[in-house]
């Protein structure tokens, strides 16, 4: 007890600042991995949190500092994640598989290229959004939703010849 008195009254006399919720706010995002948030948003946070651990390391940091710490590194941990990529590589995968299979009007097939090529330029951005990756998903099944198949196509115009053919007749 009387050495916690003894350390009291140093902090007193030595003016240490209470770095109580500094130390909180690291721990709270010592979980945090890089991969998880897009680069430039994780190097600001990596260097307000290394900042912010110096200052707590500094035994004799003034309230300023310790202040300044907190702020700087609460208004940093704002980080934008990254997004799951999942969905939208097997959809890739999906319009590539209909496109082998089928041959599809030129204008819907171009709308579907322009979408692929859009949906794997989101895949091969490390720091993709999943609000970019959902938009480019929802560009995607759209494309895929519009392809007309050439041959659906031909039978439905040579249907509707031999209905004309048949009005013709009666």
């Amino acid at each position: 007890a009387a050495i916690e008195e003894l350390d009291a009254a140093v902090d007193q006399l030595v003016g240490r600042a209470d770095k109580s919720t500094l130390e909180e706010l690291i721990n709270s995002v010592a979980d945090y991995q890089e991969d998880d948030y897009t680069s430039d948003t994780w190097a600001e946070f990596a260097d307000a949190l290394a900042d912010a651990e110096a200052v707590l390391a500094d035994e004799n940091a003034s309230e300023e500092e310790v202040s300044a710490a907190v702020a700087a590194l609460d208004a940093k941990a704002v980080l934008i994640a990254r997004g799951n990529k999942t969905e939208l590589s097997d959809l890739v995968d999906e319009a590539y598989a209909l496109t082998a299979e089928t041959i599809y009007t030129e204008s819907t097939q171009n709308a579907l290229d322009e979408a692929i090529a859009a949906a794997e330029a989101v895949l091969a951005d490390a720091d993709a959004t999943q609000e970019e990756i959902d938009a480019a998903k929802a560009e995607l099944q759209s494309a895929i939703d519009g392809l007309v198949d050439v041959t659906e196509l031909t039978v439905l115009c040579a249907a509707g010849e031999l209905v004309r053919a048949a009005e013709e007749m009666f």
